[in-house]
């Protein structure tokens, strides 16, 4: 049935066909026998290879058909192997020969093709050979637009890379300096609100921008209404003072700072109170604007005020005063001052208060003194000190440490009064109870005073101490003969006699009428205190200016007691001298008794 159906074939018509396509093909195409010789090649195998001559014929060698080995270095000879046993179709790529000797790449297959089974058509080798210029240029090509590409992306990668890392840094760089700007405003923030004066920031208009903590303790305002206010119209209490304002906040914008007392206001209750202004211009924002220190100065002009009374108080003071700095540096005197010692302030500024040490106090007085105020506590007493002119003077004073708010003395003010016209009146008061009033010598008093004091010295240093009692011999015809005037002035000069033969140390005092007693201090024999007796009866062997005849006949009496030896009590040696005395006076002579003696008759 399918027979029947079947055309037959055209076998010339077809061939034509086959070799149409044979000869147009874009590929080179060759057949070769067996025995490797070529039968036919195309044309596009003819110009690929410049022609076609000399190779034609050649036989199956080591590696290949002859003529395959003219334009193909290197051939697999697998396809000589029997059929089955080789591979049917090889390919081999590489550098084809021209003619010329040169090369161009291709791609060479070669196809083995059976016989048919009757073995009426033979088998033979099918070979293509495609000219891969066109392809390896456009791969080239492509490689190299590749490579460009690729190192297109590289630089452009790294110029990524450099980018990021650059942006990296920048925001890395804007992140520190936001965080340091934020520490800063932080740190500034903290700064203003610790700061003892209140600080406005405000424009030129008076518009507030920013306020500390004490700004708002001060205008006593909430921290959501202080930038509502005005400068202008709001925290002044001189809404007439505007165009004052405006000139000094111009002043400001050029760059001069202004420094003023203002009077401020409370917007939300209207008081009023004083204040100090220090405006300054700054930069905020790439804005100029304005900051205000203010401080309330309502306690400071109180504190002046109070000190302007107390010093006109100081200024015209009946007392003495006297500032100094730790050290004792003189720093302030009143006219008081200057009135009582002659030494201006000009005079003593700067020098130290001991100028008017007199020399009439010891050392140990200075330093309990000095210890007590350095201590912090307030000294009181009296001063012996010297005038520029070189008087003594009294002063009674108190001295009080003034300390400052860490405990530490800063200055030292002295209150002095000048108490000399009372000391004066309190020594002829006393120099009056103490003193005979006609010779200047100690009285009794003072007399039992002295002799309690030589006993005790000597009970604690030992030694001896003697006491003279001495009465006038034939003194009571001059008072009847030449009146009680003469006799006070024999008397003065008996005292004065008797000074002459003592020594600084001992005391001659006058217990009335023609008595005196003599306390011989530090003596270590009994012949001492003899020696000075006799010294004294020969004085009193000289005549008296006034008494002429009448006081020839005058003498002294004199008897000796001493400590230890005759007592320690005062009443005990004031006896046993005046025994002593009176033993002399009995026999109608003028000499010296002393008391031991009296014992041993």
């Amino acid at each position: 049935m399918g027979s029947k159906y079947q055309k037959p074939v055209d076998s010339v018509r077809l061939c034509r066909v086959y070799r149409e396509i044979f000869e147009n093909a874009p590929v080179g195409i060759f057949t070769a026998d067996m025995q490797g010789r070529l039968e036919f090649i195309n044309v596009a195998l003819q110009r690929m290879l410049q022609g076609t001559s000399g190779l034609e014929g050649g036989t199956w060698g080591a590696e290949g058909p002859a003529f395959l080995q003219q334009f193909c270095p290197r051939l697999c000879t697998g396809m000589l192997e029997p059929p089955g046993a080789g591979p049917d179709v090889q390919q081999l790529g590489g550098a084809f020969l021209r003619r010329d000797g040169t090369s161009f790449p291709g791609r060479l297959t070669l196809r083995r093709v059976p016989g048919d089974l009757e073995g009426t058509l033979p088998e033979f080798l099918e070979g293509t050979l495609q000219d891969m210029t066109a392809q390896h240029q456009a791969e080239q090509a492509l490689a190299r637009s590749l490579a460009d590409v690729e190192q297109r992306v590289e630089e452009r990668t790294a110029q990524l890379r450099e980018a990021n890392e650059r942006l990296r840094r920048e925001v890395e760089e804007r992140r520190r300096a936001e965080t340091a700007l934020r520490r800063s405003r932080e740190n500034l923030r903290v700064v203003l609100d610790g700061s003892y004066d209140a600080v406005v920031v405000h424009d030129a208009r008076g518009r507030v921008l920013d306020v500390n903590r004490k700004m708002l303790e001060m205008f006593g305002v909430g921290p959501e209404r202080a930038r509502e206010f005005s400068m202008l119209e709001d925290y002044s209490a001189r809404p007439g003072k505007r165009d004052e304002v405006l000139r000094l906040w111009a002043r400001v914008i050029n760059g001069e700072p202004q420094f003023f007392e203002w009077e401020a206001r409370r917007p939300l209750d209207g008081s009023s109170f004083q204040v100090e202004v220090y405006l300054r211009s700054a930069e905020m924002d790439g804005e100029y604007v304005i900051v205000a220190n203010i401080r309330d100065i309502s306690d400071r002009l109180v504190t002046q005020r109070r000190i302007r009374t107390l010093s006109r108080a100081v200024e015209q003071s009946p007392a003495s005063v006297v500032i100094t700095d730790p050290e004792g540096r003189i720093e302030y005197v009143n006219p008081k001052f200057t009135q009582v010692t002659g030494y201006s302030l000009a005079d003593v500024l700067g020098q130290s208060s001991s100028i008017l040490k007199s020399g009439a106090h010891s050392i140990e007085f200075y330093t309990d003194l000095w210890q007590s105020l350095q201590e912090g506590r307030e000294w009181r007493g009296e001063f012996r000190n010297l005038t520029k002119d070189g008087r003594l003077i009294w002063e009674s004073a108190s001295i009080s440490p003034v300390l400052g708010p860490d405990g530490r003395v800063r200055q030292y003010v002295a209150v002095k009064e000048d108490i000399t016209e009372r000391k004066e009146q309190e020594e002829r008061i006393r120099h009056l109870a103490l003193y005979d009033a006609l010779t200047g010598l100690p009285n009794r008093t003072l007399c039992m005073d002295r002799i309690a004091q030589a006993a005790a010295r000597v009970a604690r240093y030992g030694g001896r101490a003697a006491l003279l009692y001495l009465d006038l011999n034939k003194f009571k015809p001059v008072n009847d003969t030449l009146g009680h005037e003469a006799g006070d002035v024999v008397l003065c000069e008996v005292a004065d006699r008797i000074r002459g033969c003592l020594r600084e140390m001992d005391t001659a005092a006058r217990m009335g009428g023609d008595e005196f007693v003599l306390i011989l201090q530090e003596i270590d024999l009994v012949d001492e205190a003899v020696a000075v007796a006799r010294r004294i009866c020969k004085a009193m062997e000289e005549p008296f200016v006034p008494c002429g005849d009448v006081c020839r006949d005058l003498g002294v009496s004199i008897g000796v007691s001493v400590c230890p030896d005759h007592g320690t009590s005062v009443d005990t040696l004031l006896k046993k001298a005046d025994q002593a005395m009176y033993r002399v006076k009995g026999r109608e002579s003028n000499g010296v008794a002393v008391w031991e003696d009296l014992v041993g008759r």
